[in-house]
């Protein structure tokens, strides 16, 4: 392939993935999910106010339900909201963003290992195609921010930039809570120059600031989630690690139904298509030396171990780059043509069934109230919120609505009260859910 058919080949990919990443990005699924709601309305605070919702100025982490949420992705979104408002599409945007960004430093990453501009172009496609990092590229979730970070890191490390590669790794620190974890254990991995250390280093001197300020605050949720929180016994604990790791490795989370929360994956062929798994088998085989990749692949569930959780995909999303990598080694390293094309054609048909589900089966799957999406609530909300400003009348939301504050926030930028809807209901608009729809009232507008 000469190196014009390269770059060619290069820009259709990335297309393909900005496509694929945009496509219908506010309408699977549906609803917005209340991590969602809290990230949009904290960047819209801090555009337009300059705090967060509990009125902190300029926070470095922003509280929500119990824990803190990372800074990286909520101050990336908020030229995004100046630009296009306060919407789910621009709460996603920034999440596709992110991910499309990666998809060109996944090419440079692949290249600057491997130096074989072939393998490194099956590796961008497979990236683009992994529905584990797709996923993740629509919701406006913060995990999405790490795997570009780590990425971009490398390429710096790996072009002797250590002093931007420390930097870059210290950024990660403030991207996705596994990072806490994982940033410094991969320059461990990498044994970087001391520039780099002192990059990291100047990166976190913030943290001890906020620390003394807000002490414990950045632990607050793994205390609830961890392995040791009820204070088992060592061997439980040791049990409780080595079962959870484990089943990350399991095929049927990796190549087939993937994590079995559907906010964390549509439940069709994630975290990958199954018909990767034999290429991914060979690919460890013929990148066996390539030590960072084995590393990363062999340590991947690691964060996830800690806490008390079946297989998730979101604490383990910093791996996806490196089993694209894997996968394509299993493909390229063959050198038969032939082979790649089977692989081209089966995943092109495989993907094709995953992504037509998650478009349009997906969003419907996702509805009922308990996986936290509820595509009514934005319509009904805005509805109420104009009769309220028309009439006069007092606007109230059911506490029975997930995260009801947040939500009721995000759609109407404005704090209104929220109803306890074991007690009477109070005359006026009333935002209340589909079981409660059953009460005799005519005051209320009711999510549909």
């Amino acid at each position: 392939m000469t190196i014009v058919k390269m770059k060619i080949a290069l820009v259709l990919i990335i297309a393909l993935g900005i496509f694929l990443r945009f496509y219908h990005l506010d309408l699977s699924p549906g609803g917005l999910y209340a991590d969602e709601a809290s990230i949009g309305y904290n960047a819209y605070s801090i555009l337009t106010a300059g705090r967060d919702e509990h009125g902190i100025t300029w926070p470095l982490f922003f509280r929500a339900f119990g824990e803190y949420k990372n800074p990286v992705f909520i101050y990336s979104l908020v030229p995004l909201i100046a630009v296009f408002d306060l919407t789910p599409w621009t709460v996603r945007a920034a999440a596709a963003i992110w991910g499309s960004l990666a998809l060109p430093l996944m090419f440079i990453f692949s290249y600057l290992l491997t130096k074989n501009k072939p393998l490194s172009l099956l590796a961008t496609l497979i990236l683009t195609l992994m529905p584990w990092h797709l996923h993740y590229s629509r919701l406006g979730f913060e995990a999405i921010t790490l795997p570009t970070l780590f990425l971009l890191a490398l390429i710096f490390q790996f072009k002797n930039r250590p002093l931007l590669a420390g930097l870059t790794f210290g950024l990660s620190f403030y991207s996705y809570t596994i990072a806490r974890l994982w940033a410094p254990l991969l320059m461990l991995i990498l044994k970087p120059r001391w520039l780099a250390w002192v990059g990291f280093g100047l990166m976190l001197l913030p943290l001890l600031f906020w620390n003394r300020q807000y002490p414990g605050s950045l632990t607050a949720r793994f205390n609830q989630i961890s392995v040791f929180n009820d204070r088992p016994a060592p061997i439980v604990v040791s049990q409780r690690i080595i079962t959870t790791y484990l089943a990350h490795f399991n095929p049927q989370f990796l190549f087939n139904q993937g994590d079995k929360t559907l906010r964390h994956s549509s439940g069709i062929s994630s975290e990958m298509p199954i018909i990767w798994l034999s290429f991914f088998l060979a690919g460890l085989w013929f990148c066996r030396k390539q030590k960072l990749i084995l590393t990363m692949i062999a340590l991947f569930p690691i964060a996830a171990a800690l806490t008390q959780t079946s297989p998730i995909a979101t604490r383990t999303i910093q791996a996806a780059p490196f089993f694209a990598l894997v996968i394509a080694h299993g493909v390229y390293c063959w050198r038969r043509p032939f082979l790649i094309l089977v692989f081209l054609l089966l995943t092109g048909v495989e993907f094709s069934h995953y992504y037509r589900d998650l478009i349009f089966a997906y969003p419907q799957r996702v509805q009922a109230p308990w996986h936290g999406f509820d595509a009514a609530l934005g319509p009904v909300t805005k509805e109420a919120y104009q009769q309220h400003l028309s009439t006069g009348q007092p606007l109230y939301f059911s506490d029975k609505i997930e995260q009801v504050n947040i939500q009721s926030l995000f759609w109407t930028k404005t704090k209104f009260p929220v109803i306890n809807t074991n007690n009477p209901l109070p005359a006026g608009l009333i935002v209340v859910t589909r079981p409660e729809c059953d009460q005799p009232i005519d005051y209320c507008v009711l999510t549909r």
